[in-house]
């Protein structure tokens, strides 16, 4: 057998994986889909799984890129929840907006403009 019929084994075994995971979350009920252990785990597999795709068909580059931003990340999440961002975004809002609401200087909330 090939590594190349190797690989796309292993992909379609993992798209199956995430469909089925996928699909058990569509089957919960409006009850089970209510906050609580049933629908975080049911959305824990779904991640778990769509992470092994995504794991599997990124090139080394990409591994590299996402390792090294990785600390980055956590600090911008660090920041957004202390700062409180993550509930002051239910509508489209600017810079200037949040950092009104949260105190924060513009420069530093506004500053995912310049990295693009």
């Amino acid at each position: 057998m090939s590594a190349a019929s190797d690989e796309i084994k292993g992909l379609l075994a993992l798209r199956d994986s995430l469909n089925s995971s996928i699909d058990a979350f569509i089957d919960l009920s409006n009850e089970e889909r209510a906050p609580g252990p049933k629908v975080n785990q049911a959305r824990q597999k779904i991640s778990s799984a769509a992470r092994k795709l995504a794991t599997e068909v990124a090139n080394p580059q990409q591994e590299a890129t996402a390792l090294a931003f990785a600390p980055w990340l956590n600090a911008v999440i660090r920041t957004a929840l202390e700062l409180n961002i993550f509930n002051l975004l239910g509508t489209s809002t600017t810079a200037s907006e949040l950092a009104e609401k949260t105190g924060a200087d513009e420069a530093l909330i506004g500053m995912d403009k310049t990295l693009h």
